[in-house]
């Protein structure tokens, strides 16, 4: 029994480990940076460019998807950002919130053995019993009833602690609403008409703008992969997103039907409008948004055709 014991208490503590390694060094969903700093202008031609709910940020001047929000302390905006946690220094955020939920629930697995091993070994104690006048002895018990004490305070206050945050975390994911959306919901911004706004932009899909509704088991699946529920557990796989939508699509071939993105790259292309959206794609795509566009004949194509969408006129180089 006891090896049994030890061996379960070590692979809790073995994915504890690589929860948290997992939540720290996985990127949350950062934006990528522009190279260089656009011009009002530009960022204002990118930004219409979008499908409904981008925005530019303030502080890092980047386009960002909806649910997207800055965080002062990486100085970055990440994707459907929840909250910036000091246990593992990084943002919780679209790509890495798996990691942290998991990491919750082994901490609470870990302290609640805690208290179940700890209970297991006074119960089984030999020496509980039996009166004796051994110095040494009594020097041990002594020493181990200071320890349990340790171990039970400590295990109480981590357990609780994480089970606060695992319910805030759940409550979150079924309500679709991170905790920045929260905040911003209850107490909006000024220049912000409508707190509902918030919700508008949450429950709208970010592909067709259109209102969705989604199961409380979709949203769990959202957050945990799409793949087979038993596989959840481990920490180590990669994670597989449930939607199609890629953050990091290259808008400006929204509008021209003979614009294509990913080009060279064995991905899904799926369509949108009269462009089309590359979902295999990643930063890079973003990044060459940012970065501009060096060909100036392809430059002017791509604002003739949002000039003649839109109406808009534009003024400056990207």
């Amino acid at each position: 029994m006891t090896v049994a014991i030890a061996i379960y208490y070590n692979v809790i503590v073995t994915l504890v480990v690589i929860s948290h390694l997992q939540s720290v060094f996985t990127d949350p969903g950062m934006i990528p940076l522009p190279s260089r700093r656009h011009s009002p202008n530009d960022l204002l031609t990118l930004k219409r460019s979008y499908p409904g709910g981008w925005t530019i940020c303030r502080k890092c001047s980047t386009l960002r998807p909806p649910r997207a929000h800055h965080c002062s302390i990486c100085d970055r905006c990440i994707r459907k950002m929840d909250h910036h946690c000091p246990w593992v220094n990084n943002c919780v955020g679209e790509d890495n919130q798996r990691y942290f939920l998991l990491f919750l629930v082994y901490v609470g697995c870990s302290c609640i053995s805690c208290l179940v091993i700890l209970v297991i070994c006074w119960a089984l104690d030999p020496t509980r019993s039996t009166n004796t006048t051994n110095v040494n002895a009594d020097v041990f018990r002594q020493i181990r009833i200071i320890h349990s004490i340790m171990l039970v305070v400590i295990s109480c206050l981590f357990g609780l602690f994480v089970l606060a945050i695992f319910s805030d975390q759940m409550s979150a994911i079924f309500s679709d609403e991170t905790a920045v959306e929260h905040i911003q919901r209850v107490k909006p911004r000024a220049g912000r008409s409508n707190a509902l706004e918030f919700l508008d932009e949450r429950n709208s899909d970010p592909e067709t703008g259109s209102y969705r509704k989604i199961s409380k088991f979709e949203l769990l699946k959202d957050v945990c992969g799409a793949g087979p529920m038993w596989l959840w557990p481990f920490p180590c796989l990669r994670h597989r997103r449930v939607r199609n939508f890629n953050w990091s699509m290259d808008a400006l071939g929204f509008r021209g039907g003979d614009a294509t993105v990913g080009e060279g790259s064995n991905t899904d292309i799926h369509s949108y409008g009269n462009g089309s959206i590359d979902t295999g794609a990643n930063v890079p795509l973003l990044s060459a948004i940012h970065d501009g566009i060096e060909d100036m004949d392809t430059t002017t194509t791509i604002l003739s055709k949002i000039n003649t969408t839109r109406g808009v006129s534009v003024t400056g180089e990207l």
